[in-house]
């Protein structure tokens, strides 16, 4: 534990001057933007409840999947286009470990990156009305447990492809682009509860099950809680298997 703490921190120092900032800008400003839209959308829906309009402000006014992504790029794949990913494998032979250190500050950043986004999109929506975020602690812990997931993904990704470009792609263009409409193709089928399954639905949807079917979102109720654990477990296994098969395969060049 002491070796795996040395390297954590190790990994941690090696971040800097990778320009991690950018993940804060687009965390922060994008979730100010975010929340002030969202805001304007929730609140002329008097029907509403508290938990409704504070869940959705932050789980849909946050843009902390894109900036976890773009952490990812820069700080997990960036060192494999650079070469400084040797550093690390001088450190510690071992590719598993490797990735468990580097998990670590990943993961904590990420989560801090979250929190950023939370706060932004709160004060957003509070430009409007301080109404929305009445539910904002429980709205906050759902955000932040499944960003702290989503990170994981990221980190694999980074690792599975070793190319920013492609991790931030794949990151970002999921859930904004890819995601919803492939989402909007199941909610006209025969099985319109398939949408909830896919990767970031499947996130967002657990950090939305106190909502159900609300007066803005119609969401799983919480009796498709194990269905969509079952799912984020499955998506979390497929990422690491992803990444530690990458790892185990050829060195980069």
């Amino acid at each position: 534990m002491t070796r795996l703490a040395r390297l954590a921190a190790a990994e941690l120092i090696a971040l800097r001057g990778r320009r991690l900032w950018w993940a804060v800008v687009v965390g922060g400003a994008g979730s100010f933007a975010g929340g002030f839209a969202i805001a304007a959308l929730v609140l002329p829906f008097d029907e509403a409840s508290a938990v409704e309009s504070s869940i959705v402000v932050v789980s849909r006014g946050s843009t902390a999947a894109v900036a976890v992504a773009l952490l990812a790029s820069l700080a997990v794949a960036g060192p494999y286009r650079d070469g400084a990913w040797m550093h690390a494998a001088l450190a510690a032979p071992s590719p598993g470990m490797r990735m468990i250190a580097g998990a670590v500050p990943v993961v904590a950043l990420s989560t801090g990156v979250a929190a950023i986004a939370v706060t932004a999109a709160a004060a957003g929506a509070a430009v409007l009305d301080p109404d929305p975020l009445a539910a904002l602690p429980l709205a906050a812990a759902g955000h932040l447990a499944v960003v702290a997931v989503w990170s994981v993904w990221m980190l694999c990704l980074a690792h599975a492809t070793r190319s920013p470009l492609a991790t931030l792609a794949v990151g970002a263009g999921l859930p904004l682009a890819v995601e919803p409409a492939i989402a909007g193709a199941l909610a006209l089928s025969a099985i319109p509860g398939a949408r909830w399954l896919l990767p970031g639905a499947t996130l967002r949807s657990l950090a939305e099950l106190p909502i159900g079917i609300g007066a803005v979102v119609e969401g799983p109720s919480l009796a498709d809680a194990p269905m969509l654990a079952a799912a984020a477990l499955g998506w979390t296994a497929l990422a690491i298997l992803a990444a530690w098969a990458r790892a185990h395969g050829a060195p980069p060049r």
